[in-house]
């Protein structure tokens, strides 16, 4: 390598960007987080809540969410302690399972007997197994009562 070629200082890396469209400054962007406040480093990716709600709703995992965003999932799981944050994660994933239980109902409605048979089991607490039924108690202790029939003497069954 020639002399005039070296050089001491390293040159900045330009990277394109390539985040989701998602990843906008907006107005209801939580404060600083504490552990971003040294100015050192990169700065923090800014993640709207609304987006942070609209992408729960899919319920992805932390580390698909981290993806999405452009974040690690270590950045994640520090965002989602604090209180804004989490309460939009938690909204998003309230409302994606009710969106998926109204799904559920409707097609249940229109008669599909797969989607009575376990809405029946999720929600109602119904067995596929005649005359068991499972009760939870108030301690979460599980009760299971089995009823039979059993023929009397002297009577036709």
């Amino acid at each position: 390598m020639a002399a005039a070629e070296k050089t001491t200082a390293l040159e900045p890396i330009v990277l394109p960007e390539v985040l989701p469209a998602s990843i906008v400054p907006g107005e209801d962007l939580p404060p600083e987080p504490p552990w971003n406040r040294n100015k050192g480093g990169r700065p923090p990716i800014r993640i709207s809540l609304d987006e942070v709600y609209k992408l729960a709703r899919l319920h992805p995992t932390v580390e698909e969410a981290a993806s999405w965003f452009g974040v690690t999932a270590a950045s994640m799981y520090q965002r989602l302690q604090q209180p804004a944050f989490r309460g939009a994660w938690e909204r998003g994933r309230e409302n994606g399972k009710l969106s998926l239980r109204r799904m559920q109902l409707r097609r249940a409605s229109e008669g599909n007997t797969a989607m009575l048979i376990w809405l029946g089991k999720q929600m109602l607490g119904q067995a596929d197994a005649p005359g068991t039924l499972k009760v939870a108690s108030e301690s979460n202790t599980k009760i299971s009562v089995r009823i039979e029939m059993v023929q009397i003497e002297g009577e036709a069954a």
